[in-house]
């Protein structure tokens, strides 16, 4: 894994940067929240699990806005991601003046539609592009939870299956069971071969960062145990009011329909705590998880927007 350095970096867009830690939780989760997320990578939680693959760091402005940087695996110069609170205009407009001076093209990535909309004088100067890759999959929590009617009738059949070939009990994730989880993570990561595929091995990464650190995260999840033993799992959190977005799924691929029965057993829990709907987050542009994600009827596919600094 990457080691994360704690000094503070003041050399990109003359900020003063500082390495995401879980001790800046209480000062910059109310910034996220205060800002309703529209997109996944918002939230401290996924900041904080991925910033092994993309190094975060962040700076807050005068005005209260929140920067975020990163740098791409392999890549050494910095980007942004969507700037998050009051982004007044002196704050866009010495943005603008650092972009122009730096000799790299500055990449805004994780766009919502609403903060184009919002800032139209800082957008005319950048070039917007649809990263599909990384649109968020939207569903109504009451699809996913009851698979209702004849487009759900393969889910509800796989999950048949799955009560026919073995018996299994869901629950909350809880202390006691987070380490099976740990193990659990690397039987699926060895059944899986995914030393093949670098996109798995960080989404590892941040899975395992994730499962050490919970609580800390206020992180909720589901396990489905068989034989007294987790072989399927979920985490997920609130990203706004009226949203819970699943952060990660793992299952057992040996055991029939578990894929399908760990989905709706977590959309169950998430509709009943009062979210009218589940993001599961992106397809990253791989064809069998955008066939997946496609096949559960998302009422909305979210653009999250990358912007390209024009000099």
């Amino acid at each position: 894994m990457h080691k994360i350095t704690h000094k503070i970096q003041e050399s990109f867009l003359k900020l003063a940067f500082h390495p995401i830690e879980l001790t800046h939780k209480q000062q910059l989760e109310p910034l996220l929240l205060k800002d309703v997320p529209q997109l996944t990578g918002f939230t401290f939680a996924s900041l904080m699990s991925w910033k092994i693959i993309f190094r975060y760091e962040w700076a807050l402005v005068e005005d209260g806005s929140l920067i975020v940087s990163g740098i791409l695996p392999n890549q050494q110069n910095r980007y942004l991601l969507q700037p998050i609170g009051p982004f007044t205009q002196r704050c866009q407009e010495m943005l603008l003046t650092e972009m122009y001076q730096t000799d790299h093209p500055i990449i805004i990535y994780g766009v919502s539609d609403r903060f184009i909309k919002r800032n139209p004088e800082f957008i005319i100067h950048f070039d917007i592009l649809n990263d599909t890759a990384y649109s968020n999959y939207i569903y109504k929590a009451e699809d996913l939870a009851l698979l209702p009617g004849r487009k759900f009738a393969k889910k509800r059949n796989m999950i048949a299956q799955a009560e026919n070939s073995y018996q299994w009990e869901a629950k909350p994730i809880t202390d006691h069971c987070l380490p099976e989880c740990l193990v659990l993570l690397g039987q699926i990561a060895f059944d899986d071969q995914i030393e093949k595929n670098q996109d798995l091995i960080n989404e590892r990464q941040a899975l395992d960062y994730t499962l050490r650190h919970f609580n800390e995260l206020n992180q909720q999840g589901i396990v489905i145990n068989v034989d007294e033993k987790p072989v399927a799992f979920s985490v997920y959190e609130q990203l706004n009011p009226t949203t819970a977005v699943v952060h990660f799924e793992k299952a057992d691929r040996n055991l029939k329909g578990l894929y399908q029965l760990i989905n709706c057993e977590t959309s169950r829990v998430i509709l009943d705590a009062g979210y009218d709907f589940i993001d599961r987050e992106e397809d990253m542009n791989l064809p069998g998880l955008r066939k997946s994600k496609k096949s559960y009827n998302p009422v909305e596919l979210r653009a999250a927007y990358m912007l390209v600094f024009k000099k």
